[in-house]
């Protein structure tokens, strides 16, 4: 298990921050922004960030997406410079402010999502495939949301920006389809969609239950208990564990 589930995540500090970035482009006309994949919106820009040198904001494009962190702690600078390093395309949602529902920007939820992961015990049952196929699931799943409103269907999205950012491998698919059914739980629980389902689209029960507990406790500090009616972790424990044996041979 990763040392990063021992830290507490609220920022992740860039040495060319989004505000800086965000100024420096917004003197270009939108024509420019599309050529490089992003559009306007209501925290700033949404899209994934492609390098053109067809636009006039390719060089800030070129910067912000070479981006290092400025952590005081060596390891937790090292640990995100090798993300940017390996996503470039994730210093796109770092800083980025979510639905007033979210307590967290889309990068700090996404992060706060993986060390939920990685406590969870489920996680050490995983083959090393498996783990791997989860951290990018994790790490790309809300790479496609719009920032600042209720954005449904981002799931669709994010894994479409999965496809352009994923090397080929043996796995991609796997990472992909994760993304793509990485709200399956509010579906089940809200009857769009039947336990049959989500057995065909899923190919490991154990991702998929980690995954929506996750996602799940990592809105807000109460989302999770608000929307399954319990107020402390044993029992919303409890409620997962009730539904996820719905669907899933535990």
């Amino acid at each position: 298990m990763e040392k990063i589930t021992e830290f507490e995540i609220n920022k992740i500090p860039l040495k060319y921050p989004r505000e800086e970035f965000l100024s420096d482009i917004s003197r270009f006309p939108e024509e420019d922004w599309a050529k490089c994949a992003i559009t306007k919106g209501v925290d700033g820009f949404d899209g994934l960030l492609q390098s053109n040198p067809e636009s006039k904001i390719n060089p800030y494009v070129e910067r912000f997406l070479r981006n290092k962190t400025t952590f005081e702690s060596e390891y937790l600078e090292e640990y995100f410079d090798n993300i940017l390093k390996d996503i470039p395309e994730f210093v796109g949602i770092i800083g980025k402010l979510q639905h007033k529902t979210h307590a967290y920007t889309v990068d700090v939820h996404t992060i706060k999502t993986l060390q939920a992961a990685y406590r969870n015990p489920l996680y050490e049952t995983l083959t090393p495939e498996n783990k791997t196929i989860l951290k990018y699931a994790i790490l790309l799943h809300d790479i496609g949301k719009k920032g600042g409103v209720i954005h449904h269907g981002h799931e669709f999205v994010s894994a479409e920006y999965a496809e352009k950012i994923l090397k080929p491998s043996p796995i991609k698919s796997k990472i992909i389809a994760d993304i793509k059914n990485h709200e399956w739980f509010k579906d089940y629980c809200q009857n769009v969609i039947t336990a049959s389902d989500v057995l065909k689209r899923c190919h490991s029960p154990e991702i998929s239950m980690i995954m929506a507990k996750a996602d799940l406790s990592s809105v807000n500090p109460w989302f999770h208990y608000h929307c399954t009616g319990t107020s402390t972790p044993q029992e919303f424990d409890k409620f997962m564990d009730t539904k996820f044996s719905e669907v899933f041979v535990l």
